[in-house]
């Protein structure tokens, strides 16, 4: 696990944004 970062923030968002246009009906669930 990577420590709290603004960069390390960035990053989980980013991953976030791609997942869910990646595959949209898990990011409600996920939500």
């Amino acid at each position: 696990m990577l420590p709290r970062t603004p960069q390390c923030d960035v990053y989980i968002k980013l991953q976030d944004l791609l997942f869910s246009l990646s595959d949209p009906p898990k990011r409600s669930q996920y939500q």
